[in-house]
Formats: C-alpha cells, sequence, structure tokens
C-alpha cells in the first residue's frame, strides 16, 4: 500500500510541475521546477522584476518599487542588477529586500551609482552561496537603439541552480551571443520596444529554448497511469471488496482526467507553439491564445491536486 500511495504522490506531482500549475505570492504568477535537489520556485513579478527561490534561498532580480511593496517580500541573499535604468536600479526597494549577509551582484555602471556591491563584467562567471552565476553581454544591435543599451556595458545572466540553468536575458536584443546559448532550461527574454526586442526577435530567441518537458510528458503520464494500475492490481485495491476499492478508483479517476487535460489540452498547445515559433514570422495572436490553456487549467489542476491529496490521505488512513 505504503509503495502505491508514494508513487501516486509523487507522479502526481511530476505530472503537475510539467502543466506548470500556478499559485500566487501577493498577487504574483509563480512557477515551480523540479531539480535533482529539490523545487525552483520563480515568481514573476512583473516588468523585469523576478524573485527565484531555492531551498530558502531568495535571489531579487531588478527590484523595482512600482510594481511591488518589497518590505512585504523575503529578504534576498541575492540581489541581481542588470543595469543601471531607473527601473532596473530602485535603491528604496533594494533597501527593502537587503539584509546584512546579502549579496548585491551588478555592473560597474550600477556599482558608480549606488557605490556597494559585486562588480561582474561580461564573461565574468562566480560562485555565489552555491549558486553559479555568468554575467553575458545585453545590448543592442539595430542601430540607432545603441544608446539605450551599448554594448560591453549591461548584463544578463545565466544562473545555475542544482541542474538547471536559468537565463535571464536583461535588457537586450536577440545577439549573437544569445543565440550561441546551450543547455537553457527556462529563459527570461524582454519584449519592450524600441528598448528590447522585436516579437519577431523574441521567437527567434525562443526558438533556442524550446521547454524540454514536450517530448516527455506523454510518456510521464502513461508511465503514471499504467505503474499506478499495475501497483493496484498487485496489492488487490481494485477488487471490490477490498476497503481500499473506492478510494483507488476515485484517485485512478483524477489522474485519468488529469492526463486528459495533458494530452487533450496541454500538449498539443505545447506542439502548436513549437510550430508556430518555426515559422518565418510568428503569429503572436496564435502564441497567445495557446499560452492562454495554461492559465485556464492551472485552477482545474490545483482543486484536483487538493482532491488528490485528500484521497492519499484517506487511504493511508483506513
Amino acid at each position: 500500500m505504503s509503495s502505491f500511495i508514494k508513487l501516486l504522490g509523487i507522479s502526481l506531482l511530476m505530472l503537475l510541475s510539467v502543466i506548470n500549475a500556478a499559485e500566487n505570492i501577493q498577487k504574483f504568477e509563480s512557477d515551480t521546477i523540479k531539480t535533482k535537489d529539490g523545487d525552483i520556485t520563480i515568481t514573476f513579478i512583473g516588468h523585469a522584476s523576478l524573485m527565484i527561490e531555492h531551498k530558502g534561498l531568495v535571489i531579487q532580480v531588478d527590484p523595482w518599487s512600482k510594481l511591488a511593496d518589497y518590505s512585504t517580500l523575503p529578504k534576498a541573499d541575492i540581489i541581481l542588477l542588470t543595469h543601471s535604468h531607473y527601473d532596473h536600479l530602485d535603491t528604496s526597494a533594494i533597501t527593502k529586500t537587503t539584509k546584512s549577509i546579502t549579496n548585491i551582484i551588478l555592473n560597474p555602471d550600477c556599482a558608480n551609482k549606488i557605490r556597494k556591491g559585486l562588480i561582474m563584467k561580461n564573461g565574468d562567471v562566480k560562485v555565489i552561496k552555491g549558486i553559479a552565476i555568468e554575467a553575458v553581454p545585453a545590448y543592442n544591435t539595430t542601430e540607432g537603439r545603441d544608446k539605450y543599451h551599448p554594448k560591453g556595458k549591461d548584463n544578463g545572466y545565466i544562473l545555475t541552480i542544482s541542474d538547471k540553468r536559468i537565463y535571464i536575458a536583461g535588457d537586450t536584443e536577440n545577439t549573437p551571443e544569445m543565440e550561441a546559448l546551450k543547455n537553457i532550461d527556462v529563459a527570461f527574454l524582454p519584449m519592450n520596444q524600441p528598448y528590447t526586442m522585436l516579437p519577431e526577435q523574441v521567437a527567434a530567441a525562443a526558438k533556442k529554448f524550446m521547454p524540454k518537458m514536450v517530448l516527455l510528458m506523454p510518456t510521464l503520464v502513461i508511465a503514471t497511469l499504467a505503474g499506478g494500475w499495475q501497483l493496484a492490481r498487485h496489492e488487490g485495491f481494485i477488487l471490490s471488496s477490498d476497503k481500499h476499492h473506492p478510494w483507488v478508483v476515485a484517485s485512478m479517476i483524477v489522474v485519468g482526467v488529469m492526463a486528459v487535460i495533458a494530452l487533450g489540452f496541454l500538449e498539443p498547445a505545447n506542439l502548436g507553439v513549437l510550430f508556430e515559433l518555426k515559422k518565418e514570422r510568428p503569429n503572436g495572436e496564435v502564441i497567445a491564445k495557446l499560452m492562454k490553456r495554461f492559465l485556464y487549467t492551472a485552477g482545474l489542476t490545483g482543486a484536483m491536486q487538493v482532491a488528490t491529496l485528500i484521497i492519499m490521505t484517506r487511504i493511508a488512513t483506513l
């Protein structure tokens, strides 16, 4: 019985991580990414501001007071500043999210303005609190826009957290250095004309970072259902005379419905985005429509997760 419950619980959590069931911190959307050393939670605060959490460590990226009351958010162990524009370098937000042991990572221009922090230039790599941080170029490539973000001045960052690589592009266009990046698991790309990318540039860059889970999802769903069914048969739970039978059937129904959602809605949406991005001129409206499926199903899958936890608790106490 315990092995079946453990497998069901792990499988459901993995499935939920695949479809990125979102939870709110204050009013902000967040996603959870599985790693070999525990979950990474990424909270999108808005504009260029992010909060990344892993095993109690908090990273704040370009905190901006206009978007959040940082006095109510977790204090940062690491603050990443990409450049010195007012909507990325906000001394008030920095003060509110700083504690005595906070490491502020920034480019030379930011350091000149706030007179503190650990300077990283393009190409530098440092390990801070167990997180490998690479400073990568962020600049405009279109003629006439280089006044906003000249080459060699501003930073993007690649964070290696456990076995995952997270790319925070900063304010940039689709540069040769960006196109050369490899093994990126999560990418945050800007689109704010005329300062950063055009939609076509975002689409071209996104092709390099398509989610690795697209092909894994069908295998995971099928394995979850098949494995759970076989274990239930082995333990005798599916016999109508067994006291666990009604609850096991209920749990399999919940997993089955989640499988339908994954294979019938989320997987086609993933593939649709993939194929749309491969077009010479991707249609932003089509991509937006497909991505709405994730938002519409997040609440449903969240409710089903709660139902599954209730069922598993009931099975364990019988």
